[in-house]
């Protein structure tokens, strides 16, 4: 269009200049923020007359000594914006470090990725903002972007229950998991946008070429996908004789085609950093490390090695890494998940990082009002606990001081003494009682990946392998008669998920019970063995279904907002869940030749910790289901804060 001033002869001659940046056809080359163009108008305004027009125009030579000044004025803006882009995409040179905390936001919580020790954020590539994942008050985790010269956080509607979120290189949007998919938001706000399915992701990285690369679930290789979305594609292959059984959280390299990502594996000795290529699918190692590892300008690996953050020289053109590491931080929780560790980095010289969280849980006993009737052990990093038969124990897993691995503790409800139950060096969840108080059964991750164990309950023996395959599995249910166990694992169909499985423990192979391309979690065998109730995302979020056993000739939909954790009173007649705003849900049941039930009504709500729909419980009802055993985050959870570093290279020079 024609410049304003020719339209309205008296509007300042700066202000053709505003308006023609505003239209310019590159989006780089507008003003990138209102707070720019309020700068311009400013600058305008407190020009005062000296900025308007003559009445009448004045003769040539005049005219260019008036426009002199305006001239010069424009040329040294021009050349002052000039050094700042310069000075804007050249790497932060080393000087002051400088230190500070972003905390959460009010009355929320920094969220771990589900029952993980550490929270989730991301730099953004310019290094003016920083992502992370939050949750509200007895609300759902969403996405947060806090403006590093900004003291308030923004939260992003629609982006409930995200994790691992990661930038654009522009710095101009986010991408993040959901329980059920990978989605992508603009960083100024809007409507999330679905890119693809995903069961539990873990971690992405997005190239300067439009392609985003993510570990579709906790048991796949990587996949590419571009960054408007379409079909995943392989992008690395697992590798067998390395004993290879995921690939997650990559990082590109400068280049913008080839990536570094974690392997995790059944046989430790490859596990480790590698690095892949958009062109190649073949994997090489560069590090061994029990964490992933993020390339950092001038020329760092940066990773966690034993707890303690560390900067490896890495030249990423030669690929060589240097033998001995710098310190950075220490106190880094990695593991939870796998290969997962509280770091990010800027190519502006920022690094955030974040220690472990406070063990700020709560195991207590709660009536249906949700009134406290007391405390059953200190606070404590408690998740899964299951009452024994006799109600006189609970089976719980917990970590035990700064391990990062947990284990299986047996506390006795009448004198409040724990003992430890598990010892060996890998994870230890979800343990359950046999129902007749003998035996535990539980998830062990002693072989590289999550294995079904059971257990002589007294503690004396060698835990006995029940169920193995390539995928994490997790239990949910001993059946009423001791027969059989119901658990889930990643299925190999179309989008990964989640399958609800059964195993006989007399004899024959596991078998899926329910196996679709939606997520099937937390089964539990009803107590007369004719039902099973389980919790399901087909409807688009995560409900809780009753299907007959083992015909599957009728399904029920018991939760209608939404619904996870189905537990039965030991008569079969109420069957408890959890709802999204953290109430137990009760369903009186009525049993017959078919499934009735009532409309579901709440009886009380609590702090649970963050919820991950995959094999977390955070309840255990007592059998007359008048008393509810639960885990709750005391009012410290969450409080450790994100650490920035500014100019952090510096630092290891001293």
């Amino acid at each position: 269009p024609a410049p304003i001033s020719t339209i309205s002869p008296l509007t300042p001659p700066p202000f053709d200049r505003v308006v023609g940046t505003c239209l310019a056809k590159e989006p780089d080359d507008r003003w990138q923020t209102a707070h720019d163009i309020a700068v311009q108008l400013k600058w305008i305004e407190e020009g005062g007359s000296a900025v308007l027009p003559p009445a009448i125009a004045p003769a040539p030579r005049r005219r260019a000594a008036r426009l002199a000044p305006w001239i010069l004025a424009l040329l040294a803006t021009s050349g002052f914006a000039a050094l700042l882009v310069k000075d804007r995409l050249r790497p932060s040179a080393p000087g002051q470090v400088v230190r500070f905390s972003i905390l959460p936001p009010e009355k929320s919580i920094f969220t771990p990725p589900g029952e993980h020790a550490a929270s989730q954020f991301a730099l953004s590539p310019d290094g003016a903002s920083i992502a992370f994942v939050a949750s509200p008050p007895e609300g759902r985790p969403l996405l947060w972007v806090r403006r590093l010269d900004s003291l308030s956080a923004v939260s992003f509607p629609g982006t409930e229950d995200a994790s691992h979120p990661f930038w654009s290189p522009d710095s101009r949007s986010i991408g993040f998991f959901t329980p059920t998919s990978l989605r992508r938001v603009e960083a100024s706000g809007g409507v999330p946008q679905k890119l693809c399915d995903s069961a539990a992701g873990r971690g992405g990285a997005w190239s300067r070429s439009g392609i985003i690369v993510f570990a579709d679930s906790a048991a796949t290789p990587l996949f590419q996908i571009p960054d408007t979305g379409g079909e995943p594609e392989p992008v690395t292959k697992l590798v067998a004789a390395r004993g290879e059984t995921s690939h997650r959280y990559p990082s590109f390299l400068p280049d913008g085609r080839r990536f570094l990502y974690w392997m995790r594996g059944s046989k430790r000795e490859h596990q480790g950093i590698y690095l892949a290529s958009l062109d190649s699918q073949e994997g090489r190692l560069i590090l061994k490390s029990e964490a992933h590892g993020i390339y950092a300008p001038p020329g760092y690996l940066v990773t966690v090695r034993q707890g303690m953050l560390v900067a490896y020289p890495f030249d990423e053109k030669n690929l060589h890494l240097g033998e001995r590491p710098l310190r950075v931080a220490e106190s880094i929780p990695t593991g939870a998940p796998p290969g997962y560790a509280p770091i990010a980095v800027s190519p502006t010289g920022l690094l955030a990082y974040s220690s472990a969280f406070p063990r700020g849980r709560e195991l207590l006993w709660v009536d249906r009002s949700g009134r406290r009737l007391g405390n059953v052990s200190e606070s404590g990093d408690f998740s899964t606990p299951d009452l024994s038969p006799d109600e006189k124990r609970v089976a719980v897993s917990m970590r035990d001081g700064t391990k990062t691995d947990s284990d299986i503790w047996l506390i006795d409800l009448a004198r409040g003494a724990s003992s430890r139950f598990t010892f060996d060096p890998g994870n230890d969840r979800a343990p359950l009682w046999s129902p007749d108080g003998s035996r535990i059964l539980f998830a062990s991750a002693a072989l590289g990946k999550l294995d079904l164990y059971d257990k002589p309950a007294g503690g004396a023996g060698e835990p006995r392998l029940l169920v193995t395959s390539d995928e994490d599995k997790f239990p949910s249910d001993w059946s009423a008669d001791g027969s059989r166990i119901a658990f889930h694992t990643f299925g190999k169909g179309k989008g990964n998920a989640w399958d609800l499985w059964v195993a006989p423990l007399s004899g024959g192979e596991p078998r899926p019970f329910i196996a679709t391309q939606f997520t099937e979690v937390q089964g539990r065998f009803s107590p007369d063995g004719r039902w099973i109730a389980y919790a399901s995302d087909e409807s688009g979020r995560i409900e809780v279904y009753v299907t007959d056993y083992p015909g599957k000739r009728g399904r029920w939909q018991v939760s209608t907002d939404g619904g996870m954790q189905p537990s039965w009173r030991a008569d079969g007649k109420e069957l408890f869940y959890i709802s999204p705003d953290q109430a137990i849900m009760s369903v009186a049941v009525r049993i017959g030749e078919t499934f009735e039930t009532t409309p579901a009504v709440p009886l009380f709500k609590v702090n649970f910790p963050p919820r991950v729909p995959a094999y977390w419980r955070y309840y255990a009802p007592s059998r007359d289901g008048q008393r509810f055993l639960v885990i709750a985050l005391v009012a410290e959870a969450g409080a450790s804060p994100i650490n920035v570093v500014l100019n952090w290279t510096a630092a290891l020079k001293k």
